[in-house]
């Protein structure tokens, strides 16, 4: 089975589209910070700029992410995909801004409504995992 960090479209959607980080790439891929810095060099992606990547998204906003999360009660994974960006990245602001997160587990309160998502977010949620 070939390694994700091997295939240059996924490294590219991960590093460049969905901002990860390098060591939040090495964890999905269960290896090392510096192999995909290696990897991210043999593809020409920049790596110049990680430090100064573009922090504009609302998943960056904490009173919306707040409002999203604790009071909407939208899952990560669900916020994370309207942002388009991945549910590590979400996961990590909550925390940033210290906002509890929930027990991942698929019913929490049988009285709060079930969110519905279409096919495609189920593939990237899984597909992700």
């Amino acid at each position: 089975m070939q390694k994700k960090y091997n295939n240059e479209d996924w490294l590219r959607q991960k590093y460049v589209n969905e901002e990860l980080t390098m060591q939040e790439i090495a964890d999905i891929c269960d290896c090392a910070n510096p192999t995909i810095y290696r990897k991210l060099k043999q593809s020409d992606i920049d790596t110049q700029e990680e430090g100064k990547r573009k922090k504009d998204g609302k998943h960056n906003d904490e009173d919306w992410l707040r409002q999203e999360y604790v009071e909407k009660e939208r899952s990560a994974p669900a916020i994370a995909h309207e942002c388009g960006v991945n549910r590590t990245t979400i996961y990590r602001r909550l925390r940033n801004f210290g906002i509890k997160v929930r027990a991942s587990t698929p019913v929490q309160n049988k009285s709060r409504k079930v969110e519905k998502i279409d096919d495609e977010e189920l593939r990237d949620i899984f597909n992700e995992s």
